[in-house]
């Protein structure tokens, strides 16, 4: 015999259309709990205790509370600002130009009005406020350019902007007619495979993970126990002014209980609802040495030389790592404090 309440004829009519909405809600919540789990071997590292976006290669970037994470970089919360969709590039063959050449790039300040649009403010200058990036793609002319010699487009943002970086950046000691700067913006379409660097990547690329005007990722995590180390090691050889995290222009910046440098072994992290895996550390170069508070290359080297003395990543390899690489394989937003949980997977480098 069958019970009354097996049967959907006992089931009112008005009830039924409410426990199917209901069964579903339950199924979907059970669904997407285990799809943003955390794995059970999954070690708690950290916190996130800084998330900065770059809007343009080689300025200042913009502090952030919450971002979004995206298969090619962060993108501002209710905003089209995306990591290093803008570029600064030179002369009539749009040259592409980092702070390896022009150090006071990195005085620029960056910031965002409250409609949206992108802010800059330099000593001696004016602020600067471009139009939205519909308005650059719609009103502009698109211009092709290289970074570290694979083909990009961007879209010219216009006069103003290309004067204003002029006045600031020409070396006022040059002979002759200065080259004209000219700032460009990606929207999206395009984009750089990431390069394969043999001796570097540690887990293979999927196709969506792509390059605007980034060097080498669309991540980049760094860990405050690792800069500890760092600075305690400049304390020691009188190294003066102090270096901070500010030399290293992270995306994503962990604190916690791991020893320095740690994050060499994360091969998976979890952060919020987002998923992340490290594709290879990060090569340091000539850029850290530029002071970011003065525009001015250091005269003592430093916090390249002491890396070098201990964070070599091959024998026969001048670049010391520092920081972590990351592509994003589940999309979402990450916040401040948000938990890093780890699997990790030792590594071979440094060497």
């Amino acid at each position: 015999m069958t019970s009354s309440w097996f049967r959907l004829d006992a089931v009112p009519d008005v009830a039924l259309p409410l426990a199917c909405f209901a069964a579903s809600s339950l199924i979907k919540l059970v669904v997407a709990s285990r799809r943003w789990s955390v794995p059970v071997k999954a070690e708690c590292v950290g916190r996130v205790t800084g998330l900065a976006v770059f809007p343009v290669k080689s300025l200042g970037g913009v502090q952030v509370d919450e971002a979004v994470c995206t298969h090619t970089g962060l993108r501002m919360v209710n905003s089209d600002l995306y990591d290093r969709r803008y570029l600064l590039t030179v002369g009539d063959e749009y040259r592409f130009v980092t702070a390896r050449q022009s150090p006071r790039m990195l005085l620029v300040e960056t910031s965002v009005d409250s409609v949206g649009r992108l802010c800059f403010d330099a000593p001696g200058m004016q602020r600067l406020t471009l139009p939205v990036a519909d308005e650059i793609v719609t009103g502009q002319d698109c211009k092709p350019t290289k970074v570290w010699g694979k083909a990009i487009s961007g879209w010219d943002c216009g006069s103003e902007a290309a004067d204003w970086f002029t006045r600031f950046l020409a070396k006022p000691d040059s002979s002759g007619p200065h080259e004209q700067y000219h700032l460009s913006y990606n929207p999206g379409t395009g984009l750089r495979s990431i390069d394969h660097k043999q001796h570097l990547y540690v887990n293979g690329l999927k196709p969506v993970d792509q390059l605007a005007f980034h060097d080498d990722g669309p991540f980049l995590l760094t860990t405050e126990s690792s800069l500890r180390n760092l600075t305690g090691r400049l304390a020691d050889v009188g190294a003066d002014p102090p270096v901070t995290m500010q030399y290293f222009r992270p995306s994503i910046t962990v604190n916690g209980n791991s020893s320095p440098f740690d994050e060499d072994n994360w091969n998976e992290l979890y952060i919020g609802d987002a998923k992340f895996t490290r594709f290879m550390p990060c090569a340091r170069c000539m850029l850290t040495t530029i002071d970011p508070t003065k525009g001015e290359i250091r005269t003592d080297g430093e916090p390249l030389k002491t890396l070098r003395s201990y964070r070599k990543i091959q024998h026969n390899n001048e670049s010391p790592c520092f920081g972590i690489y990351l592509v994003c394989d589940r999309p979402a937003t990450i916040r401040v404090n948000d938990n890093v949980y780890a699997l990790r997977r030792r590594s071979d480098w440094p060497a």
